[in-house]
């Protein structure tokens, strides 16, 4: 028979094991039902709370990168300490939940005013919103992959008990829980929104393919062979945007843009540089998305555009060397910006971002279209050969 929990709140008052489970219950039935996932954390923050009378509980939410809190939930603060949580740089240590994401381990604070770890501007974020002690506890998947901190904090300067870490110890697994479903959904409705996107713009490239042989070679003899070679340069460019393979970079490149055209209207220029699987396939569509749109729209859809490709590896003196590859078109019509962001451009970012931290920024200048991407080179990206 299970013991129930003995840590002390208060005089003579305890939890029981029933509390937390029942707790527990609800969280995980909530999370079963589909709900949102800020709905699933603001009512667990609730319901630890009322375990604990006096205490705050929270969730502060990181990006993909692991880099930054993306967002935050205390529903029993005003919003405005959310929000001065919301794009804190991890790296920086500001305050507890940033140290425990960088350490990886549990961070208390029991008297925050005093405590010379930590920024001011955390310290009197804190103070302003009445908490004076706090556990910051790190979130992770069940794989490992740090998905923020659940908090614990008291407008007292406080010791923790065996309650209270019991409460914060719940809370930080229910949390992982309701997130990794979050990271899970988010992924599928990305891949799913990809893969009919690939689809239409297959679709879409074949019969571009078509129509520009028929123009270069209108007679079906030479027709026939001049598109199987540029079918199956397409066929190879979307198995390297899906597969699961480590590539070079400029091979990559060249087989990707294979089906659009060649040197000297494609010019590829930088050096030697292995990718990790998910980078290439990133760099992949990427490199897919901006064809598809050149041979449409741009440089590639007359006979007098270019395209230079070219990337590098930029010193960046106290942290990581930073990978710098721009697209420029020119020679095509006249460009003017779009008047909306389609999902090819939202593909782009988002899984150059998921996969190697990448930034994209796109220059819609008259001459033509210039794309470039950044991105720390790590293990994430490849390696350079040297």
């Amino acid at each position: 028979m299970d013991r129930p929990l003995t840590g002390r709140i208060g005089a003579g008052m305890s939890i029981s094991s029933h509390a937390i489970l029942a707790a527990r219950a609800s969280v995980l039935e909530l999370c079963a039902q589909g709900q949102p996932v800020d709905i699933v954390l603001r009512d667990l923050c609730i319901r630890m709370e009322a375990l604990i009378p006096g205490a705050v509980a929270g969730v502060c939410i990181l990006d993909r990168s692991a880099k930054l809190f993306e967002s935050a939930i205390f529903p029993s603060l005003n919003e405005s300490f959310a929000e001065g949580i919301k794009g804190a740089c991890v790296a920086q240590k500001p305050g507890s939940c940033a140290l425990a994401i960088y350490e990886g381990t549990i961070v208390t604070s029991l008297d925050i005013e005093t405590d010379e770890r930590f920024l001011d501007v955390w310290q009197r974020l804190n103070l302003d919103h009445g908490t004076k002690s706090i556990q910051s506890r790190p979130v992770f998947s069940t794989g490992g992959v740090s998905l923020g901190t659940f908090v614990l904090g008291f407008g007292e300067r406080r010791v923790f008990g065996a309650d209270e870490e019991e409460v914060a110890a719940t809370g930080a697994q229910l949390a992982g829980i309701a997130l990794s479903r979050h990271r899970e959904e988010q992924l599928r409705t990305l891949v799913l929104a990809e893969m009919q996107h690939r689809t239409r713009n297959m679709f879409a490239m074949i019969g571009a393919l078509v129509y520009s042989t028929l123009r270069a070679h209108p007679d079906p003899i030479s027709f026939k062979p001049v598109f199987d070679r540029r079918l199956g340069a397409l066929a190879r460019a979307h198995s390297l945007g899906v597969g699961d393979i480590n590539a070079d970079l400029q091979s990559l490149l060249s087989d990707i843009l294979a089906p659009h055209g060649t040197a000297p209207r494609i010019d590829l220029k930088g050096p030697s540089i292995i990718l990790a699987k998910e980078a290439a396939a990133a760099l992949a569509l990427a490199a897919n998305e901006l064809a598809t749109n050149a041979t449409k729209y741009g440089a590639l859809s007359t006979p007098e555009g270019h395209v230079d490709v070219a990337w590098n590896i930029l010193a960046n003196p106290g942290d990581d060397d930073i990978f710098m590859m721009t697209w420029t078109e020119r020679g095509g019509p006249p460009v003017s910006p779009p008047a909306r962001s389609g999902f090819g451009r939202i593909a782009i970012e988002q899984s150059l971002k998921n996969a190697i931290d990448g930034e994209v920024q796109l220059d819609f200048s008259e001459p033509g279209v210039i794309c470039t991407i950044r991105a720390p080179l790590t293990d994430r990206l490849g390696a350079r050969l040297s």
